[in-house]
């Protein structure tokens, strides 16, 4: 096929006929070799090694023979068959190796070719390839050697990717915005499936996980500026680790905290993007605005923590949201303060006009729900006239329409709630000022439109005072008028520190009321669980009446009912052990969190310890369900053998042998069997002597 395709492609009008044969021949090829070692009815290789030797082989074979057509489509197609063969593999090590022979060949592509359309493909196939084969392992706690067997990988894929970028020559625009995206991509892909991992495995190492990578690209970033293209390079590499060093804030310094630093990088980022002219640096300030503004839409008025501020208690997002309206008032200043010169750049300053509208919607809904009611309309008026001296400063009508936005919401609301409760001839005279302040400030507006014309005569001024008043005075204005509104949850607060009382008596052994007892499991038994996190179970039996007190009280915990039966189960006191991983299982029926398929498997231990194989065999079951191992198996053929289910436990055993390949179980998985055949061998003779004797 391969052969005859050549010979046809040469004919005009056959060409692409000549190129399918040449294709499907390879394609052949390439299945035939992979079926000698990986499907069981065609096996004719016993030796992994040999086997990847050999479909590499024919891999380079395939890649040589179709570059003379230099067709990256049919590279592509080459390189598709490849990453199908690793992803359906069913052994860890060829399917990593594999890959990793994929993303260098695609690597040389790319430095001898230039074929960034190769480079992207192998990328994407190279990460979705090991993410959908570790994907059992994101779901559960991993094991050790799976855990750091899948990050060494994952590293040394994108240790390739970055490498190679340092040697590509990128000549036009189009080739250094496509080596740009190339960077980034390698590093977003590499970040989500790592993190995915590392939390799965151990999630207090996310943070240095995150920092670790944002330093290996700022020392790459700095280092690039030894190659060609060092401007762009440089950009990409930064931005990178600008993104893993954002999203570490996340979990090192918490929430909150992170939200804070999140909203200054907005306007920072910005600012460097036109002062290096690199659109990278905007378009990650873009994704940070994306991040915060989803966020503050999610916890838009869920009370959290609170903070003193002068003596008095404010809500944390309270000063976040602040934090987030200054910041977009600023990054719209910073588009606003620059000359902008390329169409690019002008399409994007139109569509900055989206942080001065979304501050101020932000501004008012925050406004209204956590100043006090009489404050509001007035907050709105005086935050408007602020926002109409900025706009004229700095030259922005947005601002002024925002302004006007404000004025229009800040008459509604005196109209409709406002004025409810006053009568007719106080509201002749609320309604005639009002006329009389509209007109003042249309001809003051007017007069100020006709100065503006001359944007040099205040450009200077305007610019160097427009950051001055827009971050502080509205910020002030808010929180003076917060201060003298009264907290609303002043009642939560008390209740915590009555269930805060109640939980410290308890700890300390003295007895509880009805009332106490009540209050409690109104209460969910929250700080007390919190309390018995922190609380050790010794060996000894020290802090255990504590727990079974607080069982007693009628307090449910998955992670309480497990500490429990391991201390019972190191007692050796294994109907107790069993009784509370019972429990334990009985809050999350579904299996879904990892802690809930330890106490599975733990129970399915104890069961079987205690002769109890049926039960043990229907947990194994389960725990199998998610995470399949050999030790598990075999323990699972192990009680379906002493239940008398010879061929269930011969399918179990044979399933053990596949995923071992020859490991530590394999002698006495093979002893177990070679002991089944003999007692189905027996059974058949006996079951054959009793129908001849009938």
């Amino acid at each position: 096929m391969v052969i005859f395709g050549a010979a046809v492609e040469k004919i005009g009008k056959y060409k692409w006929y000549g190129k399918g044969l040449m294709c499907g021949g390879w394609v052949l090829a390439y299945f035939t070799t992979y079926a000698m070692y990986h499907i069981k009815a065609t096996r004719i290789i016993s030796s992994q090694p040999v086997d990847l030797i050999l479909v590499s082989i024919v891999i380079v074979a395939m890649l040589m023979h179709l570059l003379k057509y230099r067709s990256q489509s049919l590279v592509i197609l080459a390189m598709l068959l490849g990453y199908v063969t690793a992803g359906v593999s069913q052994y860890a090590s060829f399917a990593f190796l594999y890959v990793t022979i994929l993303a260098v060949i695609s690597s040389v592509l790319l430095l001898k070719m230039n074929w960034q359309g190769v480079a992207i493909f192998s990328l994407l196939g190279t990460y979705l390839t090991h993410l959908l084969w570790s994907r059992p392992y994101q779901l559960i706690k991993p094991g050790t050697i799976e855990f750091w067997v899948s990050i060494t990988f994952l590293a040394i894929y994108w240790s390739i990717y970055n490498i190679v970028s340092f040697f590509v020559k990128a000549k036009s625009a189009r080739e250094q915005n496509g080596l740009e995206g190339f960077i980034l991509m390698n590093s977003l892909l590499f970040g989500l499936i790592c993190f995915m991992q590392v939390r799965a495995y151990n999630s207090a190492w996310k943070a240095p996980f995150a920092l670790t990578v944002a330093g290996i690209l700022l020392v790459l970033g700095i280092a690039s500026k030894y190659t060609k293209e060092k401007g762009r390079i440089k950009a990409a590499f930064f931005v990178a680790a600008i993104a893993f060093a954002t999203a570490s804030l996340h979990f090192l310094i918490g929430q909150g905290t992170a939200y804070f630093i999140w909203f200054f990088e907005i306007p920072i980022l910005l600012f460097a993007g036109f002062y290096f002219k690199n659109i990278l640096y905007r378009i990650a300030a873009w994704g940070i605005t994306l991040i915060t503004l989803i966020g503050m839409m999610i916890f838009f008025g869920i009370p959290d923590q609170k903070i003193l501020f002068i003596g008095k208690e404010m809500h944390l997002t309270f000063f976040l949201y602040l934090t987030g309206i200054a910041c977009y008032y600023l990054a719209r200043y910073v588009y606003v303060s620059k000359d902008v010169l390329s169409k690019r750049e002008k399409e994007e300053m139109r569509f900055s006009n989206v942080y001065t509208i979304l501050a101020s919607i932000v501004f008012v809904c925050i406004s209204y729900y956590e100043i006090q009611p009489k404050l509001v309309t007035l907050t709105w008026a005086v935050s408007a006239f602020l926002l109409f001296i900025v706009g004229f400063f700095i030259k922005d009508k947005i601002f002024r329409y925002c302004a006007i936005g404000l004025v229009a919401a800040s008459l509604l609301r005196g109209i409709t709630v406002d004025l409810a409760g006053i009568n007719t001839g106080y509201r002749i005279i609320v309604f005639m000022c009002l006329g009389l302040v509209l007109l003042a400030v249309s001809f003051w507006y007017a007069k100020m439109s006709d100065v503006s014309q001359d944007r040099s005569a205040v450009e200077g001024r305007g610019g160097k005072l427009a950051p001055i008043i827009i971050m502080p005075l509205i910020s002030i204005l808010v929180l003076v008028a917060a201060y003298l509104y009264p907290s609303e949850f002043r009642a939560e607060d008390k209740l915590k520190g009555r269930e805060i009382e109640i939980t410290a008596r308890f700890m300390a052994g003295k007895s509880l009321s009805d009332d106490d007892l009540i209050f409690l499991r109104a209460r969910k038994f929250k700080n007390l669980e919190q309390a018995l996190r922190s609380l050790p179970l010794g060996k000894d039996g020290y802090n255990l009446n504590i727990y079974v007190r607080a069982i007693d009280m009628g307090m449910e915990s998955k992670d309480m009912y497990s500490r429990l039966a391991q201390y019972y189960s190191e007692k050796d006191e294994r109907s107790k052990a069993i009784e509370n991983y019972e429990r334990g299982i009985a809050l999350d029926p579904e299996i879904r969190q990892w802690n809930t398929r330890y106490m599975v498997r733990s129970a399915a231990k104890l069961y079987k310890a205690v002769g109890n194989y049926r039960n043990a065999a229907a947990y194994y079951e389960k725990y199998l369900v998610f995470y399949k191992n050999v030790e598990d198996l075999y323990e699972l053929a192990i009680c379906y053998e002493r239940l008398g289910e010879l061929n269930k436990a011969l399918e179990k055993l044979n399933e053990a042998l596949r995923l071992d390949q020859g490991g530590a179980y394999s002698g006495e998985i093979t002893s177990l069997r070679s002991d089944i055949y003999s007692k189905k061998e027996m059974i058949e003779k006996k079951e054959a002597s009793d129908r001849v004797a009938a």
